[in-house]
């Protein structure tokens, strides 16, 4: 059996694409496990439908940092799939592929196996990924990542930094007749976030609009990178214009097809 861990905040259609892609695709023994990490509890249904095995349910939202260091201490398999809610599997995985995954690890001498077209340019990246769970925790994790720990160290840097340091290496595959599409796709055209004050926002990651989800917003934080002015008039007035972009991300913003504008 090898887990497949999912970690999940309020984003239910990309749980329910992702857990639809995991039914059609992972042709393997598996067990799929869900952290709802502190958000509302719809996947309850997708257990009932048997798209999931086990849910998790977290009354805070502890972040990406350590809801991700969450599943893997609970894991039950040597190796696991990591994949961040957000993606969908592109392709068939067999038993065999997991049999030639392990391989690459322990003959190869890979650190992990990068499933989601090296978006970290080079660099380890969680959004999806197979791994040894042993191997996940020789790096001195610290627990902050998107979410209410922005502002500590990310988890996910802890990982690059070890790497780094230890001269290890990841493989990345790919799927398709030239071997140029990822294995998990980036879905991942919206993102939710809470803050330690409580308040929650949503941002699209590709033109940078933000949207204020629920109040109030008590303190001036890491996310959403708002100037010093644009903090001032939320906490003062409790508002944010639907679909704004701040300020010092306008010149960054693109539109991606077939993403919502």
């Amino acid at each position: 059996m090898t887990e497949i861990l999912i970690l999940d905040y309020n984003r239910p259609e990309q749980l329910l694409n992702l857990l639809l892609s995991l039914e059609q695709n992972a042709k393997f023994e598996k067990k799929i496990t869900v952290l709802n990490n502190g958000g509302n509890k719809y996947s309850e249904g997708f257990l009932d439908a048997g798209l999931c095995d086990e849910i998790i349910h977290n009354k805070i939202n502890t972040g990406c940092g350590l809801g991700t260091i969450q599943l893997f201490a609970q894991c039950q398999s040597e190796f696991a799939f990591y994949v961040q809610v957000d993606h969908v599997l592109n392709c068939e995985i067999t038993e065999e592929d997991i049999t030639e995954f392990k391989r690459v690890i322990n003959e190869d001498d890979f650190f992990y196996i990068d499933l989601a077209g090296n978006q970290g340019q080079g660099k380890y990246s969680e959004r999806a990924q197979f791994i040894r769970k042993s191997d996940y925790f020789k790096a001195p994790l610290s627990g902050g990542g998107p979410g209410p720990l922005e502002d500590l160290k990310w988890s996910e840097e802890s990982v690059q930094d070890y790497i780094e340091k230890n001269h290890l290496k990841f493989f990345s595959v790919h799927h398709g007749s030239n071997r140029i599409f990822p294995i998990f796709g980036d879905c991942g055209w919206s993102s939710v976030r809470q803050n330690p004050d409580g308040s929650e926002w949503k941002h699209f990651p590709h033109n940078k609009k933000l949207w204020l989800v629920k109040g109030p917003v008590k303190e001036k934080f890491g996310y959403p990178p708002l100037s010093d002015k644009e903090w001032e008039e939320v906490i003062e007035t409790q508002k944010w214009e639907d679909g704004k972009i701040p300020e010092n991300q306008v010149k960054s913003s693109f539109n991606v097809n077939g993403w919502p504008e």
